[in-house]
């Protein structure tokens, strides 16, 4: 099964949207989205993506992690 995740970069503002197979990805990794969604907190992507023109035409998630937050 594949789901779609919108995707915002924190360092370059792009947004876009990128495929996620659960029936092939690692489950810490599906576990790592579902904790980013639920926390509300930033998870670190690696993707796969193409590109043309500069745009994002496609892309898929290969790998998730939760985002260490920094204090202020």
């Amino acid at each position: 099964m594949t789901f779609k995740v919108k995707v915002k970069s924190l360092d370059s503002g792009d947004v876009f949207i990128a495929k996620v197979q659960d029936n092939t990805l690692e489950r810490r990794y599906l576990d790592a989205l579902q904790e980013g969604e639920w926390r509300r907190q930033p998870v670190r992507l690696r993707i796969n993506a193409r590109q043309l023109k500069g745009d994002i035409k496609s892309a898929l998630v290969i790998r998730a992690e939760l985002a260490e937050i920094e204090e202020q």
